[in-house]
């Protein structure tokens, strides 16, 4: 096999027209010389990293320089402080605690209520002056059309003179249970203004007992009711007193 190997290589030398090209290389350089190392591309990296820097530093590590603040406010610039004052809030106290928690005051402008008083009068008189204000009895009359009747009468400040008609109803409530009661609505004037300044209607007869007979209600105590209301317009008013009926 070495002699067909060294023919080839004879032929090679003598087929080439460039005598150097087919010489071999003056210096013997291997193909280890040729290809020269490569420098170390990369630095190695140290063994440690420092630590980054605390983005929020301690206040408490850092100087304690107050000449920034000196410049910004001059001595001369302090408030000076009287010890001797007062403290408001101690000098005011359990007062001002008081004040603060207490609800504002509102004006009261609903005024007195009205008067409004209950009684009888003599029978058929338009005079106010005849007004009897019930007390712990009340007298009951024998009317002419033979029954037994209270002649009520009622006096008000509750309306203003030029108030001249008063729907007035009443009743009164025994422990018989027998309804007495009267409903009156005027159809003419019924108001007689008295001397003391109150209206009056007079004559008002609430029948107690219609069969004539005083025994069921004679020395009874009951509950006298009287609700008044200007026919033309306003707010009733309402009363009421507990009497013992008596005869008369």
């Amino acid at each position: 096999m070495v002699r067909p190997l060294f023919l080839c290589a004879l032929l090679a030398l003598a087929c080439t027209d460039d005598p150097e090209a087919a010489a071999p290389p003056a210096d013997d350089v291997t193909l280890a010389d040729a290809v020269a190392p490569l420098p170390d591309a990369v630095a190695p990296l140290p063994d440690t990293v420092a630590p980054l820097p605390d983005a929020s530093p301690d206040p408490s590590d850092a100087p304690n320089d107050t000449s920034l603040h000196d410049a910004a406010a001059p001595k001369d610039a302090e408030v000076p402080v009287d010890v001797g004052a007062p403290d408001v809030d101690d000098a005011c106290g359990a007062a001002c605690d008081d004040a603060l928690q207490a609800p504002d005051a509102v004006e009261d402008t609903a005024g007195p209520p009205p008067v409004v008083k209950l009684g009888t009068n003599t029978t058929g008189s338009a005079d106010p002056a005849t007004f009897v204000e019930a007390g712990e009895t009340l007298p009951v009359v024998f009317g002419p059309q033979g029954a037994w009747m209270i002649v009520l009468a009622v006096g008000t400040n509750a309306y203003p003179p030029e108030v001249k008609r008063l729907r007035v109803k009443a009743s009164i409530a025994l422990d018989d249970g027998i309804p007495r009661e009267i409903d009156a609505k005027p159809n003419q004037d019924n108001v007689t203004v008295g001397a003391d300044g109150l209206s009056y209607v007079l004559n008002t007869w609430l029948i107690v007992d219609a069969a004539g007979d005083p025994t069921p209600w004679q020395g009874k105590t009951g509950v006298l009711q009287v609700t008044l209301t200007p026919l033309d317009g306003g707010a009733p008013v309402t009363a009421s007193v507990t009497v013992t009926l008596k005869q008369s």
